[in-house]
């Protein structure tokens, strides 16, 4: 009874928390819809991709760094985006240990100039939740990893859990189907992708994740120097 009570108090002082930091978050409306966007995840090509590569960089909205919140829905008042300025010490001990993971096989990844690596569950077409093989092959640094950044993953989780209660219900869902020590590996979300030396000439084209739920929120966290858009 005390554990629930201790924890209800602290989630309710994030709420509070967290509707004050909200309280001056800019709103912008997208021509883009989550129903076109839903549509599209039937088609194998990126939505709107031809018309946004004509338009060029100057017609897309640019957000700069910074203390301030901005929140991107459509015309349904749907919420597509939501870009918050995570603290510095987690973004730099991300970037830190994030140096430490073993550099991946370049043939496993050929068709990308830049490094990715995959910390997830996985489940698929198998009937057997696993994790994936690049978690284990790595080890110990992929648990390392994660551990180190337990509180950067436990502060996203907060966050998704105040902006989208359902969907972080839905992604915990999972965990009546995890057997024995298995757990999410990413906090609210069920692992993480990482990707490393992303240079300014790398062709970074549109991508998308044809079995990610599509009623939820991924978490895209860059960091370092990066000299391309501005």
């Amino acid at each position: 009874m005390s554990y629930s009570r201790g924890h209800n108090h602290g989630l309710t002082r994030s709420l509070r928390r967290w509707y004050k930091d909200n309280a001056n978050t800019k709103i912008y409306t997208s021509p883009i819809t989550y129903k076109s966007m839903k549509e599209s995840t039937k088609s194998y090509h990126p939505p709107y991709a031809g018309h946004m590569n004509q338009m060029g960089d100057s017609a897309l909205t640019h957000i700069k760094s910074g203390p301030e919140r901005h929140l991107v829905i459509d015309n349904t008042s749907r919420i597509l985006v939501y870009k918050f300025q995570i603290p510095l010490h987690l973004v730099e001990t991300l970037a830190r240990t994030a140096l430490h993971l073993p550099h991946p096989n370049p043939e496993a990844h050929r068709r990308k100039h830049y490094e990715r690596v995959y910390y997830a569950l996985w489940a698929d077409s198998s009937k057997d939740i696993m994790l994936s093989s690049e978690y284990q092959h790595n080890l110990p640094a992929s648990k390392e990893f994660l551990d180190a950044n337990q509180a950067f993953f436990d502060r996203l989780s907060m966050e998704l859990r105040l902006l989208s209660p359902e969907s972080y219900i839905k992604y915990k869902s999972v965990d009546k189907n995890l057997k024995g020590d298995q757990q999410r590996l990413g906090g609210a979300w069920h692992g993480v992708v990482v990707n490393r030396q992303i240079g300014s000439d790398d062709d970074l084209k549109m991508h998308q994740d044809w079995k990610d739920y599509p009623k939820g929120f991924n978490a895209v966290v860059p960091w370092g120097e990066y000299v391309g858009w501005s």
